[in-house]
């Protein structure tokens, strides 16, 4: 209402997770202010924070957010369990060194991975024991210990907490998860467990109906309904030609429990959990006119929830209101659907970024719509729609040191690339861009993602790390070339996307063709080495945590035991379309280690010790580099993985960066 901001939590550390109460008088979140992770709340009454619990808290994922009863009395949490640290620090300090042995070439060996990456690596972070705090007195009681719970949700009614389990350790190893649904008496009494056991790719997102009897979720791309007795899981579209539903957001119900609301192939659909009738919301509606090229005009990426975040936010009894992306624009906005008639209308569109995952919020109080919003030179503000006055306006300002600096403005250019396809890519001009100059052009690569769709994120990348602004505050011009990708490796293919979209950006006399730079981050890195071994027209490059060498990359076992780039290599984003056996050639010619005489192109490599492969294929690429007396530059940042999570290790970063294109781009 005011647009006045409060810091709850200055100078603490890292908090996270804010969850208000029922009523709204009260707000909990964890925070590591003591050190450890700890349930926290925020009085609004009285403006006082105190700790919930003492104990320590297990918050690993996004959706370990705290669950309030209705009354707001307790709080379900995630504990963490505690022999975990004094267990691992016996067995650290009793424990000698163990032979460890791999065995493969059994019947039931892990077959090869298709396209993902195994995600071992957070199953162990899910452990945890389920906690219920008694806000009155502190006292906490556990559930049930010693459980992978991914995620929860508190029955309307308050009397069960919903728990999605990961149920085989074992499978991750192997790229895919099973999931099962427990159930979690509040006040006592026998867990229920639904057996799933279906292999999953992705997390399980689910929603209590709103008389607590059932609970929707999306499996392996389907509606799903359980109910809260137990028994078999039962599936509502299967046959159907919806498409695999989002698996990103949980389904929704109506108010009445009739409905089950989704999205599949980027359109609304609405499911009868008691008639398993399916029908599309958006099917010969204007969000589905498809244009010449078979093109929605505007993608459906999500549907408004409720302050309950069960239901849908409805301006009558018979509406939805879903998030929308204008295919030629870019814009984002929101769309009101009526279920009944299939009547369409928009509330409104703009030329900002709203995020792909991030789901707006409504407030109970005066039912005004809260979303995030930022484009190419503003970074993310809060923002709300009101409904009754169909009125937008900012409601934070986070940022606001930012308003000094001059930043560059976006344009979107269109070029052909070598096999005669049109395509876009995004220039970011310098700032305080002046026509009559011609500025260095840094070049920023990532093949086979849309980064077209990001033209309105504030600094043309949603990663906050990699914000382009930096390079256009600098006096660069930045260009991001969308880059779809082929089967068959990205060697044969870079030039063709590449140099054309420079050559349009050259001719429009924007920039120096002397002056060229490339950079790129994790597969984009790899493009980078790739790219410099085929031609000299680059006068600087940096490549981020990228490998070299696909031969070595593909064997890589960690210290789990696991090869998760087999199928990154064979048919994920390298996609080479076979194994090393099938084709050695293809893996060669797909590897700048074996043309490193040919790179002319100074290169700074970037990597980071904790991220175990990639800080060793950039070694390799420096040594090479090295023993062929080409001018080379490695950086490894301590304890970094595979990006930049401490502050400091990310300004030096972006100081080595301007300082090695500044050596070489400017005049």
């Amino acid at each position: 209402r005011t647009g006045k901001t409060k810091n709850l939590t200055s100078g603490w550390g890292t908090s996270w997770a804010p969850v208000w109460s029922p009523d709204g008088s009260q707000l909990t979140f964890y925070s590591d202010k003591n050190g450890i992770a700890q349930l926290w709340i925020w009085n609004r009454q009285t403006g006082e924070t105190s700790l919930a619990c003492k104990e320590a808290t297990r918050g690993f994922l996004p959706a370990d957010t705290p669950q309030w009863t209705p009354d707001g009395k307790r709080i379900a949490f995630k504990l963490r369990p505690k022999d975990e640290s004094s267990t691992k620090q016996n067995q650290h300090e009793e424990k000698p060194p163990s032979i460890t042995v791999w065995e493969c070439g059994l019947e039931d060996a892990p077959k090869p991975l298709t396209g993902i990456l195994a995600p071992i690596w957070w199953a162990e972070g899910c452990l945890a024991d389920i906690g219920l705090v008694e806000l009155e007195t502190g006292r906490v009681s556990v559930l049930v210990a010693d459980l992978r719970a991914e995620r929860m949700a508190m029955s309307p009614d308050g009397c069960s907490l919903a728990v999605m389990l990961l149920t085989s350790e074992e499978s991750a190893k192997v790229g895919k998860v099973r999931r099962d649904l427990c159930l979690l008496p509040i006040d006592g009494g026998e867990p229920i467990q639904v057996v799933l056991s279906l292999p999953l790719s992705h997390t399980v997102p689910f929603s209590w109906a709103p008389d607590s009897k059932r609970i929707a979720c999306i499996i392996n791309g389907h509606i799903w309904v359980v109910s809260r007795e137990g028994g078999t899981a039962q599936n509502l579209t299967e046959g159907c030609s919806t498409g695999r539903f989002d698996w990103e957001e949980p389904p929704l119900w109506s108010a009445d429990g009739r409905y089950i609301f989704g999205i599949a192939d980027n359109q609304a659909w609405a499911i009868s959990p008691d008639s398993k009738r399916v029908r599309s919301l958006t099917e010969g509606s204007p969000l589905y006119q498809r244009g010449v090229r078979g093109d929605l005009p505007r993608l459906v990426r999500g549907i408004v929830h409720a302050y309950d975040n069960r239901t849908i936010w409805t301006l009558n009894d018979t509406s939805l209101v879903v998030r929308t992306i204008n295919q030629e624009t870019k814009a984002h906005g929101f769309y009101c659907i009526d279920w009944d008639t299939g009547e369409t209308r928009c509330l409104f569109e703009e030329a900002k970024w709203h995020g792909w995952e991030t789901f707006p919020n409504v407030s109970a109080a005066d039912n005004l719509l809260v979303y995030r919003a930022e484009d190419s030179s503003h970074p993310v503000d809060l923002w709300g729609y009101d409904a009754a006055s169909e009125d937008c306006r900012r409601i934070t300002a986070l940022n606001p040191d930012l308003q000094e600096f001059r930043l560059g403005e976006v344009r979107l250019i269109s070029y052909k690339s070598e096999d005669g396809r049109t395509l876009q890519a995004i220039l970011l001009l310098p700032a305080n861009y002046q026509p009559e100059k011609r500025y260095p052009l840094i070049t920023w690569i990532y093949p086979g993602e849309p980064f077209i769709d990001y033209v309105n994120c504030f600094g043309v990348r949603w990663w906050p790390v990699d914000n382009l602004q930096i390079f256009a505050s600098a006096g660069y011009a930045v260009l991001i070339p969308d880059m779809p990708q082929k089967e068959g490796g990205p060697a044969k293919q870079l030039l063709g996307l590449v140099l054309p979209a420079i050559d349009e950006v050259i001719k429009q006399g924007i920039v120096a063709p002397e002056r060229l730079g490339l950079v790129g981050h994790s597969y984009g890195g790899y493009c980078v080495n790739i790219l410099i071994t085929q031609t000299k027209r680059f006068r600087a490059a940096v490549s981020v945590f990228g490998m070299c060498d696909l031969v070595s990359f593909y064997g890589s076992m960690n210290s789990e035991g696991d090869n998760p780039f087999v199928g990154f290599v064979e048919s994920g984003q390298v996609n080479l379309g076979c194994s090393l056996w099938e084709a050695p050639e293809r893996y060669i010619e797909n590897s700048p280690i074996f043309f490193l005489d040919k790179v002319e192109t100074p290169l700074l490599l970037i990597c980071g010790t904790g991220d175990e492969v990639d800080d060793r294929q950039a070694r390799e690429m420096f040594s090479g580099l090295r023993r062929l007396s080409k001018r080379a530059v490695l950086v490894r940042y301590p304890n970094e993985a595979h990006s930049f999570d401490q502050g400091e290790n990310a300004v030096d970063y972006w100081n080595r960066v301007l300082s090695w294109f500044d050596e070489h781009l400017k005049e």
